[in-house]
């Protein structure tokens, strides 16, 4: 791979800050920024392209299993550690706790004998948790790949479109949304796309799984209130890919 191709640095360095860049790939491309200063900087013409999302992805807490594994690599050093340091003690600690089950299990051995024990209820069962839903992003950018536009998704049940950069048009006209389906389908339109703000947009059923698909996402220029053909009749300015934030 020439990793001198500029079209392919910077293609590279725009998935390693999205974090789509994964696996080998992903650790190739470290290697390469430790002595790579001109590769540095256009990752960090990214980050800074990309700081709207943090405004624009809702926050979500980290899974259990995250906490979990951060006390597995944690905690056993230090009960290491402190155990070495009292290792005198150590067979000591074995036996008193030995000799605190046997009292223990004597004790609770005789009190049944005098007295009746209910029997056990029956456990109650737990529901299951919820399973969080799956966030996407995009970035729809103008010809200067700044980006006017970030819409996110949540599992393709609704949209929520953020304005980064207020976009100029004339009073005439208006920008509208489609989602590209691919496999030779025409584009489907999300709606219309505000000038400022925020705007939250359900999707309709029958453009969940076209949504699934295909996930690419354009900006056309269209009369005021849409394009009346139900496809784009103006110019496509702006284009955008939805990727997972997980």
């Amino acid at each position: 791979m020439n990793y001198r191709n500029p079209q392919l640095r910077d293609m590279l360095a725009g998935e390693y800050v999205l974090g789509t860049l994964a696996g080998p790939a992903r650790r190739r491309f470290e290697q390469l920024l430790r002595d790579d200063y001109a590769l540095r900087d256009t990752v960090g013409s990214w980050e800074r392209r990309l700081a709207p999302l943090v405004d624009a992805v809702p926050a979500m807490a980290p899974p259990k299993r995250v906490w979990r594994n951060i006390e597995q690599r944690v905690a056993p050093k230090s009960r290491s550690s402190a155990w070495n340091r009292v290792g005198f003690w150590r067979p000591l600690g074995i036996f008193a706790s030995m000799a605190f089950v046997v009292v223990v299990g004597y004790v609770l051995v005789d009190a049944t004998k005098e007295v009746p024990q209910p029997p056990a209820p029956a456990p109650i069962a737990q529901a299951p948790a919820p399973v969080p839903a799956t966030e996407y992003v995009a970035l729809l950018n103008d010809q200067k790949a700044q980006p006017v536009w970030v819409v996110t998704a949540a599992d393709f049940k609704q949209i929520t479109v953020k304005v980064v950069a207020p976009p100029k048009i004339d009073a005439d006209k208006a920008y509208e949304l489609w989602l590209l389906p691919g496999e030779n389908q025409p584009p489907r339109s999300l709606g219309l796309l505000p000038l400022a703000g925020t705007k939250t947009v359900t999707v309709p059923a029958e453009l969940q799984t076209a949504m699934a698909a295909g996930k690419v996402l354009a900006v056309s220029l269209e009369p005021t209130g849409g394009s009346p053909t139900g496809l784009p009749t103006g110019p496509v300015l702006y284009t955008g890919l939805l990727v997972t934030t997980s």
